[in-house]
């Protein structure tokens, strides 16, 4: 809760029902972006290099691209095998 209560401009205390509904609106976003990656994979790049240079990113940019995808493995997908 306190991570959380860090990066929030609210006042407010934080009960676990706010906790929980922060969650929910992070993973509804993030699962928002996925199927926008999903169905346009090359704008939806574009709109990350965007959003990423608008936000001050500094450093070479194949850093921070390997950086961002070291967690996907080998690229296999297998949700898009089925």
């Amino acid at each position: 809760g306190r991570m959380c209560q860090l990066h929030l401009n609210s006042e407010k205390p934080q009960t676990k029902l706010l906790i929980l509904h922060q969650a929910v609106s992070v993973i509804l976003n993030l699962e928002q972006q996925v199927r926008e990656r999903n169905l346009n994979p090359k704008a939806a790049c574009l709109k990350r290099r965007e959003e990423e240079k608008v936000s001050g990113v500094v450093g070479d940019p194949q850093m921070a691209l390997s950086a961002s995808h070291a967690g996907l493995g080998d690229g296999h997908n297998p949700v898009g095998h089925m």
